[in-house]
């Protein structure tokens, strides 16, 4: 499997800061983060993302390497959505 990561990355979690962040400065102004369509900083985002680098790891169909690619990101994420919408949902009930 390539990933064109450094060695040593087996999982790469959205530099956006959504994986721990409602909201990150940019520029001196705070936006929302979110992965996925999902809120940043929510369990949901969380799961949802480590979903998204899990079907990476294990070559789902139709995944495809979006690093630095913005548009097989987005194909990438409605594969996740698609498939595990419940599980996704779910994680909201996660404490």
């Amino acid at each position: 499997m390539r990933t064109d990561l450094p060695a040593g990355y087996l999982i790469a979690v959205n530099t956006g800061g959504a994986f721990f962040n409602s909201q990150i400065n940019v520029n001196g102004r705070m936006r929302p983060t979110n992965s996925g369509g999902w809120s940043g900083g929510t369990n949901q985002a969380q799961v949802f993302m480590l979903l998204h680098e899990l079907g990476h790891h294990l070559e789902a169909a139709g995944f495809r390497n979006d690093f630095g690619n913005d548009e097989a990101g987005r194909v990438n994420d409605g594969i996740v959505n698609m498939h595990c919408f419940g599980t996704i949902t779910a994680a909201s009930r996660l404490r």
